[in-house]
Parts: structure tokens; C-alpha cells; sequence
């Protein structure tokens, strides 16, 4: 049991990394758009600024319901062998 918890901890750590590298390229998609935005007399087309946005949030959003799911079935599991290790510890 003490191997899946590493597992799964290092595998939530390697989501959270990737969820925190995610973030510095929409940081960073933010202030090539804040850039673009101050020089409005300049015709830019924005579009494919927008396009990869739509595309981080929309990655952001499934990495998020992957989280959620595996935490849930932690739980669940956790649940599951609490109640096991009970039965024995008549």
C-alpha cells in the first residue's frame, strides 16, 4: 500500500508541475497580449494570441477534472481499505 501512495503522490506532483508550467505560458501569453494592447494604433491581429489561449484553458480545464477524478477515486479507495483494515482489527 505504501508503494501505490508514493505512487500516486508522485504522480499528482508531476501533474502539479505540468499545471504550474502551464500557468507561466499563460502568464506569459498575458503579457505578449498586454504588450500588443499598448500599441493599439498598430493594426495586430490577436487571433492566434486567442486561439492558444483558448487551448491553454481549455487543457488547464481537463487536467483540472483529471485532478478532481483522482482524487475521488483516492478517496475511494482509501474508504474501501479503511473498511477492510477494520474487519481485521476485531
Amino acid at each position: 500500500m505504501a508503494n501505490s501512495c508514493d505512487e500516486i503522490d508522485a504522480a499528482l506532483g508531476r501533474l502539479g508541475n505540468k499545471i504550474d508550467g502551464l500557468g507561466k505560458r499563460l502568464d506569459a501569453l498575458e503579457k505578449e497580449q498586454a504588450r500588443c494592447c499598448k500599441d493599439k494604433g498598430n493594426s495586430v491581429d490577436l487571433s492566434s494570441i486567442y486561439k492558444r489561449l483558448a487551448e491553454l484553458e481549455s487543457a488547464v480545464r481537463q487536467l483540472a477534472n483529471y485532478v478532481n477524478t483522482t482524487d475521488k477515486a483516492i478517496k475511494t479507495a482509501n474508504k474501501s481499505l479503511q473498511f477492510i483494515v477494520n474487519l481485521f482489527n476485531f
